[in-house]
């Protein structure tokens, strides 16, 4: 009876061990369900990443070939305008030596001499001017007693030295000459083929 007991009772406790153990191993199922889901999730995670990192790269690597283009469009940029830059102070210093070439401009208010040094001048300097023009504007001036004057647009000179030496001949005060001494400036609107193309 004793031995009956023990048995019964360790049938029982084997069942409910067994209940148990099902029990558990029914939750060990439906986590393995969710463990499988979760690490699908990590999977499309790490997936993502990847892609995110990927792309991050490209953008990276696109960026910096913008950074390079750019940088050598400067490059390009500053050796253009260095050379602009010598190109103008050669022009100048050309400039300079024909204006010393011609010595003082100050002359006395006389007409004739004045078409003497103005032919002069007219036949040294390249440009566009003809003779019977820079007479004629440095007449013009002298006429109109013009104290002072200024020209746009100047290459070397051919038409600003007539008004300057007609100035100088009515004892006036200063002659501005303005231009932008750069062939990118003197070509940013078209004028006509054979100009565009000698600039």
């Amino acid at each position: 009876m004793l031995l009956s007991k023990r048995t019964k009772r360790l049938d029982r406790d084997i069942t409910q061990r067994d209940e148990w153990l099902l029990q558990r191993e029914g939750r060990i199922a439906s986590l393995e369900a969710t463990i499988s889901e979760l690490e699908t999730m990590l999977r499309e995670r790490e997936a993502a990443v990847r892609q995110h990192e990927k792309l991050s790269e490209l953008e990276i690597a696109r960026r910096e070939e913008a950074l390079r283009e750019r940088e050598k469009s400067s490059e390009i940029e500053i050796a253009r305008r260095e050379d602009a830059i010598r190109e103008r102070e050669a022009r100048i210093a050309c400039l300079e030596g024909q204006v010393r070439r011609l010595g003082t401009p100050r002359l006395p208010p006389c007409t004739d001499d004045l078409h003497v040094r103005l032919k002069e001048v007219v036949a040294r300097l390249p440009g566009w001017c003809p003779e019977e023009k820079a007479v004629w504007m440095a007449d013009h001036i002298v006429q109109k007693g013009y104290k002072t004057a200024t020209e746009l647009g100047v290459y070397a000179g051919r038409s600003v030295f007539p008004i300057a030496l007609a100035i100088a001949a009515n004892q006036g005060h200063a002659v501005y000459a303005v231009d932008a001494w750069d062939n990118a400036v003197a070509t940013s609107a078209s004028i006509n083929q054979p100009d565009d193309i000698w600039w």
